[in-house]
């Protein structure tokens, strides 16, 4: 006895192993980057960030006493004329004397001004690479015996030393070491002696100083110092 009813059943049920098998089994992964080279999957490597720099870097000495006024830009020097060979000093004129060389020492008189002792930080300095980096002290903090930040300096006209004297610096270095030297601000003394509860004369501080080498902040501590007394001269 035929069942008719099962005519449908059977045509939708070979209908849809025809479409599964159309189909074909997995979808495409969207992970791989199908170029022609079998199916391969590559994967792009994150970009690394530059090595940091080697630096060397302290600081060699600290000196605080005062803060001196800086003296006046020297004004470029004239030639002095010279004499053609046929003119000559007139007899009996006497030539002019040279002027006294800066920094000489004045004699007391009505005059006199005591000497004043700028504060003074050194540092040594050195980068890998003969690249020169350029340098700058960002910031210097007074620091208390317990490491506690007590008051704030500034520091101005940097120098390096160079045969033997130190002269105008231009805040480069390379990997030839670098002694460099900044006039140093004070802090507020009254302040500091509130914060550490007796007179700072005497007292040892360190600094702290954040120095920026080719965009890198680098944070170091100096030896102890003293705040010492101005050194007066009595007449």
């Amino acid at each position: 006895m035929s069942k008719p009813w099962l005519i449908p059943l059977l045509c939708a049920s070979l209908l849809s192993a025809s479409a599964c098998a159309a189909v074909g089994g997995e979808a495409p992964d969207p992970k791989t980057n199908d170029k022609g080279d079998g199916g391969a999957k590559t994967s792009v490597e994150p970009e690394q960030p530059p090595p940091k720099l080697a630096v060397e870097l302290a600081v060699a000495s600290v000196q605080v006493i005062e803060d001196c006024p800086d003296p006046p830009e020297a004004a470029p020097t004239e030639a002095a004329p010279t004499l053609r060979a046929d003119e000559s000093m007139a007899p009996g004129v006497a030539k002019p004397s040279a002027e006294p060389a800066a920094g000489a020492a004045r004699k007391a008189g009505p005059g006199f001004v005591q000497p004043c002792t700028q504060s003074t930080m050194q540092l040594t300095l050195a980068v890998e690479g003969d690249e020169p980096q350029q340098v700058r002290v960002a910031a210097i903090r007074l620091l208390d015996k317990q490491g506690k930040t007590v008051g704030t300096l500034s520091s101005r006209k940097p120098t390096a030393w160079v045969d033997q004297s130190y002269v105008p610096w231009d805040e480069t270095v390379g990997a030839e070491e670098v002694k460099a030297s900044y006039k140093l601000s004070l802090p507020d003394w009254n302040a500091v002696d509130a914060a550490i509860g007796q007179p700072s004369f005497g007292y040892m501080f360190k600094l702290e100083v954040d120095v920026e080498i080719a965009g890198e902040l680098h944070t170091l501590q100096s030896p102890e110092f003293p705040r010492e007394e101005p050194h007066v001269i009595v007449t």
